[in-house]
């Protein structure tokens, strides 16, 4: 039987959207135990982790999707949301400055400066 991320994906996906969150932990779990620099499958298991409210659990997976992939906009800002929700203000401000780096749009930088801001105070 083929290995097929897509499909496994999507399934998890759709069951991480019907609040079936063990069946989409298992699914994302099984991409990743195949392809583990897999960057939506680590994402998405780190916003279900963060969705729990386990943020520092979260952050081994978006660093992993953003190596696997650094242009995509959404690791960016959910990687900053685990920081600022953990604390780790300093470290946040790097990785605002690795985007934009990185290519991420000014006005989503800017959204996620103003947004560690907001979380410091």
């Amino acid at each position: 039987m083929k290995f097929s991320a897509d499909k496994l994906l999507q399934q998890g996906i759709e069951a991480h959207k019907a609040g079936q969150l063990q069946d989409a932990e298992r699914l994302y779990r099984s991409i990743l135990q195949n392809k583990p620099d897999h960057p939506d499958a680590n994402h998405n298991l780190g916003v279900l982790t963060l969705g729990l409210d386990k943020p520092e659990l979260s952050l081994p997976y978006f660093e992993a999707a953003l190596e696997a992939n650094p242009r995509q906009e959404q690791y960016w800002m959910s990687m900053i949301e685990a920081l600022i929700k953990v604390g780790q203000f300093d470290n946040a401000s790097e990785i605002i400055q690795q985007g934009r780096d990185n290519g991420l749009n000014e006005d989503t930088a800017d959204q996620l400066a103003r947004l560690l801001e907001s979380g410091r105070n």
